[in-house]
């Protein structure tokens, strides 16, 4: 992946292995939006916050950067996705659930608006694989082509982590339509 690229898109679809929980902190630094640190927006259907804050912490010791984690889960409101809220944690953290796409949607609008007055944006979809697993390849085709259109008006860099491996070809062409830039992650 290109760091530091002035020129950046604003969407990117990533195709490559999902990373784990511990592969996940050095995806989110390894690409910047320019000089300035980013606030970065998280939105995870694989990994709990805590788990999430807990590898980032051991990958960089304390970081300063600010990060939002927004939980996509079928336990969106259950003990698992809610974060034991440290030191560590400087952003915010707000559950919702896998079939909620809608409330997803106003989650991530609302987190881009407060931030981008400040700062650049850097939102991370850790799967949207996962996301079309849980629910359906309409459901979120459509989601994704509002998001994307609302990443391209404001401040910020989106990449969306897509598995090639676990959908058919067409899926992967269907989507592609949606993003500035297609980069194998391989």
């Amino acid at each position: 992946m290109d760091s530091g690229n002035s020129e950046q898109k604003s969407n990117q679809l990533l195709l490559g292995p999902l990373p784990d929980a511990r592969e996940l902190p050095s995806y989110l630094e390894r690409v910047r939006t320019g000089n300035q640190a980013a606030t970065k927006v998280v939105i995870s259907t694989r990994h709990s916050p805590s788990t999430i804050l807990d590898c980032r912490q051991t990958a960089f010791g304390s970081c300063s950067s600010k990060i939002d984690i927004i939980p996509v889960s079928d336990l969106a409101h259950g003990s698992l996705m809610r974060p034991d809220v440290t030191e560590r944690h400087i952003g915010g953290t707000n559950a919702v659930e896998t079939s909620d796409l809608t409330g997803l949607g106003i989650e991530i609008s609302e987190l881009l608006s407060q931030h981008e007055q400040d700062a650049p944006v850097e939102l991370w979809f850790d799967s949207v694989t996962s996301l079309i697993t849980a629910t359906d390849f309409d459901r979120v085709f459509r989601f994704l082509h509002i998001l994307t259109a609302r990443v391209e008006c404001g401040r910020t860099t989106a990449f969306y982590l897509v598995d090639p491996a676990a959908h058919d070809p067409q899926t992967i062409t269907s989507l592609t339509y949606l993003f500035d830039t297609v980069l194998d992650v391989d």
